[in-house]
């Protein structure tokens, strides 16, 4: 997520985070509990469509709750950044991996090498800003990007090697796995989640 359009505003933006994603927490997938998922609504209520708007919860008394409610702030605060994409750009250095989507229908990101930039296809890549980008994915051949289409390179810090979308969420439906959301084990919250979660089975 890129930060947030004109279309969606930020509720939006994080409700549809959390249908697509499992929130988990001590290896246990929680957002789908009737529950927490009438909770994480009640947080996004207080998100005002037109203006930011600030509300404030205590004492939750479930370490489940206490996650859910990390993961909305975290999420908001992710979506309220509104960096431009000619400080993400000026950001790269040659060498560096990214990702890039065209945001063409029924296509995913993909990885590239960023090589720098040139004013033409037969210019040598240089780190000095110009009119195209080069992105070179190796056997698959190199990209020369408009500056039309910047906004579509995010830096890519993932560990994979390979210069492709494998591992990367297609937009076509066709994967059945979905993204999850993982948050660090506490022992404290280790202990408190499994008497919260019969108390929620009990209650859904």
């Amino acid at each position: 997520m890129n930060g947030c359009d004109e279309v969606d505003t930020i509720r939006d933006a994080v409700e549809k985070a959390l249908q697509k994603c499992d929130v988990c927490m001590a290896g246990n997938i929680i957002s789908r509990e009737r529950l927490l998922r009438a909770y994480s609504d009640f947080v996004l209520s207080t998100m005002e469509k037109e203006k930011h708007n600030v509300g404030m919860i205590l004492h939750t008394g479930s370490a489940c709750f206490d996650v859910l409610l990390i993961v909305c702030a975290a999420l908001s605060n992710i979506l309220y950044n509104q960096t431009a994409t000619d400080d993400v750009i000026a950001s790269l250095t040659p060498g560096d991996k990214v990702l890039y989507y065209s945001g063409k229908e029924k296509t995913r990101a993909q990885r590239y090498t960023f090589c720098g930039f040139v004013n033409s296809y037969d210019d040598p890549p240089s780190d000095k800003i110009g009119e195209l980008i080069l992105l070179d994915q190796g056997k698959n051949g190199k990209t020369y990007l408009m500056k039309k289409n910047w906004s579509g390179i995010v830096p890519y810090f993932g560990e994979s090697a390979s210069l492709d979308g494998k591992g990367i969420r297609k937009e076509n439906g066709k994967r059945k796995e979905e993204p999850q959301i993982y948050l660090p084990e506490q022992s404290k919250a280790t202990k408190a989640f499994n008497p919260s979660l019969k108390r929620i089975k009990k209650q859904g």
